[in-house]
């Protein structure tokens, strides 16, 4: 009877744990994970299918507990939501593996893979490879002996213009391959009583990453071929069609073969014997809420700026005002002015195919221009009737670049913090005159705001 109370009490503390927690997600990361989104939704269905497929249900050790201490201590020196979510969900791991079982990997994938920061990854990063997949289907479609080029994600074909956009379906299912992939490993393992190792899951990953650029490769040239336009039946079907032949079949196909070369047997655990293995250390559960309570309040309080004033130059007056998180926002009759200065290497930048696309803006004709004798990337945006030119670049004073990685090296070097330039005007000759005074004066610029 005693053992009974016990059990009741600790999975009462694990309770009141789990919703301090989930209160101080829905305070501070409500607006930060999109829970009605399809990747969160398949996220949570693959975390089901995961956990329900484990068959160890030895209790885990402390290993999320030092994580959680370590993520809150990083939090509360770089107060951005990302550490703090990656937090609150390192604390919850904890109370899982103290009160039910250990965690298997796949869970903790499929939780990464969910993650804002993940989906920010997948938009950013993957914008190179959107480029390199179009000038293939452009070297593809002229192998044919078609009329065909290549500019930036624009491909020009018998006369036709056809664009790669951000927007794209195929773009957005690696996530939702990786998702399928973890739940096929999951339910193979559970069929065959054999796990894999953490390396052979990630290389199996990338092979289903190499899958998925290869299936988005074949759904481009087919769609350009075939003259299939956007927002048809025929575009949907094809892309689900290249999705299940390209991806989900080789996935299925090859994760029983990989189960069984390098899977090792699963080992089993009596449940029973966990239950009743001395005192939960609670102690260690409150230090832990302690410190992923303080990384929340220091999230909470990171300093806003709001303020506006006036600035004056040889091309015009702006308006300026001083946005949340340091952002300047410059504007006149001619043109908008994002100044979005970057905290460190680790950190997102706020990029313009994230913003505007959340604004209800599309991107079309993307690529990498030359503009005051500095390589920037242009792009037009659309919403309904109303059309805006936007170019955007990395700039810190001294160094100049549009690419990820350079600014982010730089900055891991010791560099001086850069800042991502983004300029709009109505019309690209408003552009390009816009972009060429910045450039002309951008010493002043990256050290006056």
């Amino acid at each position: 009877m005693g053992i009974v109370i016990g059990w009741i009490k600790v999975q009462w503390l694990a309770l009141c744990l789990v919703l301090g927690y989930a209160a101080i997600f829905w305070w501070q990361l409500a607006d930060y994970v999109n829970v009605g989104s399809l990747d969160f939704q398949l996220g949570m269905l693959a975390l089901m299918v995961v956990v329900s497929s484990n068959s160890n249900r030895q209790k885990g050790g402390l290993r999320f507990a030092v994580a959680a201490v370590v993520a809150a201590i990083i939090t509360i020196f770089l107060p951005v939501k990302t550490m703090l979510y990656v937090t609150v969900l390192l604390a919850v791991f904890f109370v899982v593996e103290t009160c039910v079982a250990k965690i298997p990997a796949l869970s903790i994938l499929a939780i990464v893979l969910v993650s804002p920061i993940c989906r920010y990854v997948m938009n950013v990063f993957s914008f190179p490879v959107r480029l390199c997949l179009t000038r293939w289907v452009g070297g593809m479609l002229s192998f044919t002996g078609c009329d065909s080029s290549a500019e930036g994600n624009i491909i020009l074909y018998n006369g036709d213009e056809f664009s790669v956009d951000p927007a794209c379906m195929g773009m957005y299912m690696l996530i939702t391959s990786l998702l399928s992939g973890i739940m096929v490993i999951a339910l193979q393992q559970k069929k065959y009583g054999r796990t894999l190792k953490p390396v052979v899951v990630i290389l199996f990953l990338l092979f289903i990453t190499g899958c998925n650029v290869l299936c988005n490769l074949c759904r481009i040239f087919i769609l350009v071929y075939y003259k299939i336009l956007p927002d048809t039946i025929m575009h949907e079907v094809t892309g689900i069609v290249c999705f299940v032949v390209y991806v989900i079949v080789p996935v299925v196909l090859c994760a029983p073969w990989v189960i069984k070369k390098y899977g090792k047997p699963a080992l089993k655990h009596d449940a029973r014997q966990d239950i009743t293995t001395g005192c939960i250390k609670w102690g260690r559960h409150a230090v832990v809420a302690i410190c992923c309570l303080s990384a929340a309040v220091v999230t909470a309080h990171q300093k806003k700026m709001n303020s506006t004033g006036k600035v004056f130059d040889n091309n015009g007056m702006y308006a300026v005002s001083a946005l949340h998180n340091g952002i300047t926002k410059m504007e006149n009759d001619s043109a908008l002015i994002y100044l979005k200065p970057i905290r460190g290497f680790y950190s997102s930048d706020h990029h313009p195919m994230v913003c505007w696309t959340g604004s209800g803006y599309e991107f079309t004709k993307v690529h990498a221009g030359n503009i005051g004798g500095k390589e920037v990337y242009e792009g037009i945006l659309s919403k309904g009737k109303e059309k805006l030119y936007t170019a955007w670049w990395y700039d810190n004073g001294d160094h100049f670049t549009i690419e990820q990685w350079a600014w982010r090296w730089d900055m891991l070097r010791g560099s001086k913090p850069y800042s991502l330039i983004n300029i709009t005007a109505a019309d690209g000759y408003e552009l390009k005159r816009q972009v060429e005074y910045f450039i002309h004066n951008r010493r002043q610029v990256n050290t006056s705001h």
